[in-house]
């Protein structure tokens, strides 16, 4: 089956302000001819070009038609995609929309997107406009990872580390509390809660919902609170500064 198809009427819609830029950055990536020429030069292409015209793909699966391993893993990656793929009238394919690159100037096409270092996901997204190939993605990863200065402008912050506490050996040795609508005081050994309704947060009330809390389980000998507890409620911050002394 001839399926011959012109990449640029497939453009029919005017195209926007972005979508101008992301063309004219994608053409100066690589040129037409040089595609064409390329194109005419890569074996793989032109047995997918003879299947897209003959309809006959079994052809170029076959373990014998591909001499190297990376020439059959394109034609398996180009014949996944068959129902997609067209000939244009220069004889370059295209998948949808988008030009096929040959395998020659792949990595020139990935090294010119990434001239700016705007990071993995600017690059591929550059690449994915009008251009696509096999592996493309894993090409882009493997440039902008080795890329130092991609390296310094986009590398994650560190996560910051995990802090565990043990669990105390006694129940309400040591308690966690916290204000919602009410006054939350947890013991961390059996993780039991005490829900105290308080009208306010101020020391006088909260201490006295503490005192009721002790005076049914024991003293606690460490009260734990979270730093925005903390600030928000003054008598959280003298709590903490009481812990494993007794009163």
């Amino acid at each position: 089956m001839n399926n011959p198809a012109d990449y640029l009427s497939r453009h029919a819609r005017p195209a926007t302000g972005k979508e101008e830029q992301e063309a004219k950055e994608t053409e100066e990536y690589i040129s037409l001819a040089e595609i064409v020429h390329s194109s005419q030069q890569d074996d793989c292409l032109q047995l997918v070009k003879q299947a897209i015209s003959t309809g006959n793909w079994k052809s170029i699966i076959s373990p014998e038609v591909a001499r190297t391993e990376e020439a059959r893993q394109q034609l398996k990656s180009l014949y996944h995609v068959k129902d997609e793929l067209a000939i244009t009238e220069d004889g370059c394919i295209l998948r949808g929309a988008r030009l096929v690159i040959p395998s020659r100037l792949t990595q020139q096409a990935v090294d010119l997107a990434h001239c700016s270092h705007q990071g993995m996901v600017k690059t591929k997204s550059h690449l994915r406009a009008k251009v696509w190939f096999p592996s493309l993605d894993v090409m882009v990863e493997n440039t902008v990872q080795n890329c130092p200065a991609c390296q310094t402008v986009s590398a994650p912050d560190r996560p910051a580390p995990i802090i565990t506490e043990d669990i105390p050996l006694y129940p309400w040795h040591r308690a966690s509390a916290d204000f919602g609508q009410m006054l939350v005081v947890m013991d961390d050994h059996s993780r039991y809660p005490e829900v105290e309704i308080v009208s306010s947060t101020g020391a006088g009330e909260t201490i006295a919902k503490l005192e009721k809390i002790m005076a049914t389980h024991g003293l606690i000998r460490e009260l734990i609170t979270d730093p925005l507890s903390m600030d928000k409620y003054g008598p959280m911050i003298c709590i903490r500064r009481t812990q494993n002394t007794e009163r």
